[in-house]
């Protein structure tokens, strides 16, 4: 069996128990909770099965320093640990105003520059949650390929739905923010 680097725990419950790294442990009659510890697991595992939500910490509860930049979310420290930095949001702002007068007329001009950084994550598509198949990876597909032709309207960078989450039957396109039906036309 091939353990990938992600598989912390795997091993760390086996040197735990002083068995082999083949070895079969069963964790319900060998193991039990005072046993188990966060560190025994690797960030990743944690968060692929959507275990954890922290900001400002990493993976264990140990504050994070204010560097931690949201690319160190995927190689903080040269491997996946998912740190995920506080939020900081950065405020700017700038008003000018003068007041000039003219007999009966007052006048009044200004200049306002405003600067804010929220620092936070944004959708990549404002219509999805999810990444969404383009054309030409829809049709690319071999399953969707006999079934479907593409039409010539409707270039590879555009965006396809379907009827459902399995389903390969086109109900619309999209390139931007201009929606297409099937056929290709607006």
């Amino acid at each position: 069996m091939n353990r990938d680097d992600d598989s912390k725990f795997y091993k760390a419950i086996r040197e735990l128990l002083g068995k082999d790294e083949h070895e079969y442990v069963n964790v319900d009659q060998e193991v039990t909770p005072d046993m188990l510890s966060l560190d025994m697991f690797s960030g990743k595992e944690l968060n692929d099965k959507r275990l954890l939500s922290y900001y400002g910490y990493d993976y264990l509860g140990n504050k994070l320093n204010t560097d931690v930049k949201f690319d160190d979310f995927f190689n903080g420290e040269g491997r996946e640990d998912f740190w995920s930095p506080t939020y900081n949001p950065l405020y700017g702002g700038i008003y000018i105003q003068d007041r000039f007068s003219f007999k009966d007329i007052i006048m009044r001009i200004g200049a306002r520059v405003d600067y804010f950084d929220a620092n936070t994550k944004v959708l990549k598509d404002p219509y999805s949650l999810y990444e969404i198949e383009s054309a030409g990876e829809f049709y690319a597909d071999e399953t969707n390929h006999p079934k479907y032709t593409q039409p010539e309207s409707v270039d590879d960078d555009y965006k396809v739905y379907v009827s459902g989450e399995e389903s390969s039957e086109v109900i619309g396109y999209r390139k931007g923010d201009q929606w297409y039906l099937p056929n290709g036309t607006t």
